[in-house]
């Protein structure tokens, strides 16, 4: 099955789940923004995700060909995301300030030219439905 077929079908199982989740507005997760400058209100408000992982979505075509290509783990050409790892962060052992350190890089990858939004590479299964 080729990479955007797979991502087809992921996405068309997480949307589902998403709408669930919002739903059931459980105050243990929420994954709104809380302000204008998009900080997260606290660290239980993040979503479960993939420690130093983001999903970066671009703007337009031109943006994403000349966004820089370090760190990159995938690109997702059709939608213009790039799923970037920073390994050094998942290795930040004391979750509070693994929290400061994603929160940090987010926000300076949303900073970028071209960039349109930095989302935590949120992790999502059936069971937790």
């Amino acid at each position: 099955m080729s990479k955007r077929l797979m991502f087809l079908a992921a996405m068309l199982v997480m949307v589902p789940l998403a709408a669930a989740t919002v739903t059931a507005q459980s105050e243990d997760f929420v994954a709104s923004r809380t302000s204008p400058s998009g900080q997260y209100q606290s660290e239980s408000a993040v979503c479960p995700h993939a420690p130093g992982q983001f999903l970066v979505g671009y703007v337009s075509e031109e943006a994403f060909q000349a966004a820089p290509t370090e760190n990159v783990v995938d690109t997702f050409d059709s939608i213009l995301v790039q799923h970037l790892a920073y390994p050094e962060i998942k290795g930040i052992p004391d979750q509070s300030s693994r929290f400061a350190a994603e929160e940090a890089r987010r926000q300076e990858l949303l900073s970028r030219p071209g960039v349109s939004y930095v989302e935590y590479n949120c992790l999502a299964s059936i069971a937790g439905v």
